[in-house]
């Protein structure tokens, strides 16, 4: 059995750019009607059978834990979800759905895989890069940081990351508001919708392209679009737009299925990276990067290049 590694997540976007990507997004009903595969035919048995695997001995030792998996078989079993996280239960019958497949549960879980590996990696690197072109603003997350493991002895815990750490909050959405991990939202109308202000009616079934990289560089609603400021998102400057004018995951019932998750491994890595070391510019400071433009999730062209050194006083 082959194991899925990073180099292979590459690959997938790799070939999955350009055409087929557009006409899996624009058209998924005529891309299943040609021989054009999404991901490529090896990924998609592997990953299905690594599902297939751990389903069956799940049910076979009555073996439950509480993840995401546990919750897809309560979909696949049962039609619905609750909290005692068991495999079966009991629902009136007006209250089950249509239970999934197994090959419904291996999408969800190969999207919540691709939702929150590959997004996460990529937020850090962006957020590296800005803040090695940004000394004094590296030097306070640090100390934010810092404060936040002194008192708490050193240990990194959901809570702490999550609700402790006001300042990489605001780095972190800053990072997803510049360097968004997919610029481009596709959506599909549910009810015929007359906008606002023109005679224009979004009829139900059009496809629609949100352009999420632009919204976030739009000056009606970020005082400074092209600079990296985290006081973007200071309690007076959210108030001061529209809610929705930000989106790195999405909003709604099709809100990322991999958000808390890939925001919690984005700052779990930045507490360890930022805790230990110093991240310096190479080259100019003032050169932007260049974006590739047919991956599907933003990506620097040629990378980012960093300097990295031991911070002389670490907490741990």
């Amino acid at each position: 059995m082959r194991k899925c590694s990073g180099e292979d997540m590459k690959d997938i976007y790799s070939e999955t750019e350009g055409k087929d990507v557009a006409l899996g997004f624009s058209n998924p009903k005529l891309r299943n009607l040609l021989p054009i595969a999404f991901t490529p035919k090896d990924i998609t048995e592997y990953f299905t059978r690594v599902v297939d695997d751990t389903i069956k001995h799940r049910e076979k030792t009555g073996v439950i834990r509480k993840d995401f998996m546990q919750l897809m078989i309560q979909l696949k079993n049962n039609g619905y979800v609750d909290d005692s996280f068991s495999i079966t239960g009991q629902k009136s019958a007006e209250q089950k759905s249509k239970t999934l497949t197994t090959k419904e549960v291996a999408a969800q879980a190969w999207v919540f895989f691709l939702a929150g590996f590959e997004t996460s990696s990529t937020t850090v690197s962006f957020c590296l890069y800005e803040l090695d072109r940004h000394p004094d603003i590296q030097k306070k997350v640090q100390e934010d940081i810092d404060d936040v493991l002194k008192k708490n002895n050193g240990d990194v815990t959901y809570d702490i990351i999550m609700t402790q750490m006001p300042y990489l909050e605001k780095v972190v959405n800053e990072t997803l508001r510049m360097y968004p991990p997919v610029p481009v939202l596709n959506r599909e109308v549910v009810q015929d919708y007359k906008l606002p202000g023109y005679d224009c009616v979004l009829e139900k079934g059009n496809k629609v392209l949100i352009p999420v990289r632009l919204l976030h560089h739009d000056r009606k609603f970020f005082r400074n679009p092209e600079k990296f400021d985290p006081e973007h998102f200071s309690e007076e400057q959210k108030a001061s737009r529209h809610p929705y004018c930000y989106l790195p995951f999405g909003e709604g019932p099709r809100l990322c299925i991999g958000m808390r998750f890939r925001l919690m491994q984005v700052k779990l890595a930045l507490v360890h990276l930022l805790s230990k070391f110093d991240f310096l510019p190479v080259g100019d400071k003032q050169s932007k990067l260049r974006m590739a433009p047919n991956n599907v999730v933003l990506t620097p062209i040629g990378g980012t290049d960093l300097r990295v050194e031991h911070r002389r006083m670490s907490v741990s």
